[in-house]
C-alpha cells in the first residue's frame, strides 16, 4: 500500500514538473472590486498609478449611461481608489471612433489621457475640442489636479498616425517623449517622405503640448517606435521592423509581404543625427507588446522585451501565435553595437497567446500576464479567453504561473504593482447573459501574492 502511494504521489510529481503549462501553486486570493456597468459595448485598455491610491483607467465605450454616446466609440475613463470606489467617470468624444489607449500621472500633479481618434471634433461638456488632421489623429487630453481639462493636441497629418506610448522625461519633469508610426508626410509629419509605407516616429513635447522636435525612422517597409528610453543626452527605441535595409532584419516572406521583428534603435539625438539599429526574430512575425529595463547608460542598454512570435526557428514550435519574453542587452563593444539574447522563455498553451504587460517588482523579478486564446489580435473579443500570471526571476526561471479566470471569459488587458505587493488587474468581462461586453475598472481584479 505504502509502495501504490510512492508511485502515485511520484507519477503526480512527474507530471507536475514536465508540463510547462500547468498552474503552480500558491497562497492566491481573487475578487472582483468593482464593475463599470455601461448599458452597450465598453472595452478597457489600460491602468495607471495616478497617485497615492488613486488609479486611472482607460478604454473605449458606446454606452449613453455616462454621457450620451457621440456615434462610434466614445472615449471612457475612470479615476478610482484601491478599494474599488469609482470617485470619477466620463465618456466624450465626437461622430467617429475615439480610444483612450494610455494614462499618465504628471508631475504638476494632473494626468494626461492618449489614444486615437477619427473624429474631426471632440465634444467635452460644453468644449468643442477642434484641431484634427484627418483620417486616423493621435490625441492627447492634458488634465489637472482637479480633473479640469487644461490643453488638448491632435496629432498628425493627412494619413493615419498610430500611438505608441508616452512618457514625461526624468530630467526635464515636465517635458514629454512621444512615440508611435505614420504614413502622413505633413502638418506634424511634414519631415516625413514617404507615404507609401508606416515609419516610426518619436516627439519631444513642452509640458504645454507644444512639439519641440520630430525623429523619424524608418525604410522600405513597415516601422514602428512602441517605447523610449533615455539616459542623459542618449536614447533607446524599442519597436518593430519588416523593412529589410533595417539592420539585423530576418529575412521572412508571407504572401510576399515582409515579416516583422523586433526592432532596437540606439541615437544620440531625437532627430537621429547618429543612428544605430539591430533586430530580434525569426523567418516569421515578431509582435512587441511591452519591455522593462534592467539598466542603461550612455554604451548599453539592459531589457526584458515580451511580445508575440509565429517563427518557428525563433520561439514558436506550432502554427499559432505563442507569447515570448527575452532578456536582451544591447551594447556596444568598441567598435559597433550588438545585441545579445541572454536568456529567452516562450509560453504556449494550446490556442493563440499573448502577453500584455510586464513590470519588475522590488526583488528584480518580472510579472506578466497572458491571455490565451483565438483571435488574440482582436483587442475586442474576450470569450473563450483565459488568463495566466508569471513570476520570472531576472536569470530567467519560472517562479511561479496561476491560472485567472474568474468569472468565465474575462480577459485581463493591464495591471499595476502597488506597495510592492498588491496586484490590480483591469480587464473586460461579459454580463450574465454572456452578452454584450463590460468593462472591469479600478481595482476590478485584486490579489495578494504572500
Amino acid at each position: 500500500m505504502k509502495k501504490a502511494i510512492f508511485m502515485f504521489l511520484f507519477v503526480i510529481l512527474f507530471l507536475f514538473t514536465s508540463c510547462n503549462s500547468l498552474v503552480l501553486p500558491g497562497p492566491l486570493i481573487t475578487k472582483i472590486m468593482a464593475r463599470l456597468h455601461g448599458d452597450s459595448f465598453d472595452f478597457s485598455s489600460s491602468i495607471n498609478e495616478k497617485n497615492a491610491d488613486t488609479f486611472l483607467s482607460v478604454g473605449k465605450s458606446k454606452s449613453d449611461i455616462y454621457t450620451r454616446n457621440q456615434g462610434g466609440f466614445d472615449f471612457l475613463y475612470t479615476v478610482s481608489d484601491s478599494a474599488g470606489n469609482i470617485s470619477l467617470v466620463d465618456s466624450f468624444g465626437g461622430a467617429g471612433n475615439d480610444v483612450f489607449i494610455k494614462s499618465i500621472a504628471t508631475n504638476d500633479g494632473g494626468y494626461i489621457l492618449a489614444g486615437v481618434t477619427d473624429s474631426l471634433s471632440i465634444k467635452y461638456k460644453s468644449l468643442n475640442l477642434t484641431g484634427a488632421h484627418g483620417n486616423k489623429d493621435i490625441i492627447l487630453i492634458k488634465f489637472d489636479a482637479g480633473n479640469n481639462l487644461l490643453w488638448h493636441r491632435f496629432i498628425g497629418g493627412s494619413g493615419n498616425d498610430n500611438f505608441g506610448n508616452i512618457m514625461e522625461e526624468k530630467e526635464y519633469p515636465y517635458n514629454l517623449l512621444l512615440c508611435g508610426y505614420t504614413n502622413s508626410t505633413d502638418d506634424d509629419f511634414s519631415m516625413n517622405t514617404d507615404p507609401s509605407n508606416y515609419d516610426g516616429f518619436v516627439m519631444s513635447m513642452e509640458s504645454d503640448g507644444s512639439t519641440s522636435q520630430t525623429g523619424i525612422y524608418g525604410g522600405n517597409s513597415f516601422d514602428s517606435i512602441n517605447k523610449v528610453y533615455k539616459s542623459g543626452s542618449i536614447y533607446y527605441y524599442i519597436g518593430e521592423t519588416s523593412s529589410s535595409d533595417s539592420y539585423g532584419w530576418h529575412p521572412g516572406y508571407k504572401s510576399g509581404v515582409p515579416t516583422r521583428d523586433i526592432w532596437f534603435i540606439y541615437t544620440d539625438s531625437i532627430v537621429g543625427t547618429y543612428f544605430q539599429s539591430n533586430c530580434l526574430g525569426g523567418s516569421g512575425d515578431e509582435f512587441y507588446c511591452d519591455s522593462q529595463d534592467f539598466g542603461i547608460n550612455s554604451n548599453f542598454f539592459d531589457s526584458a522585451v515580451c511580445g508575440v512570435s509565429d517563427s518557428i526557428d525563433f520561439i514558436s514550435t506550432s502554427k499559432n501565435y505563442d507569447a515570448f519574453v527575452s532578456r536582451i542587452n544591447f551594447l556596444y563593444d568598441g567598435k559597433s553595437w550588438i545585441i545579445t539574447e541572454k536568456w529567452g522563455n516562450k509560453f504556449d498553451y494550446g490556442n493563440e497567446d499573448m502577453p500584455l504587460r510586464v513590470l519588475k517588482d522590488n526583488k528584480n523579478n518580472l510579472n506578466m500576464v497572458i491571455n490565451s486564446g483565438n483571435n488574440i489580435f482582436s483587442m475586442e473579443s474576450i470569450e473563450n479567453y483565459s488568463n495566466y500570471f508569471l513570476n520570472i526571476s531576472a536569470g530567467g526561471t519560472i517562479n511561479s504561473l496561476r491560472f485567472i479566470q474568474n468569472p468565465v471569459s474575462t480577459r485581463i488587458k493591464s495591471f499595476i504593482i502597488i506597495n510592492n505587493e498588491k496586484f490590480i488587474f483591469l480587464g473586460d468581462i461579459p454580463d450574465e447573459n454572456n452578452s454584450p461586453k463590460r468593462i472591469l475598472t479600478g481595482s476590478d481584479w485584486a490579489f495578494l501574492d504572500t
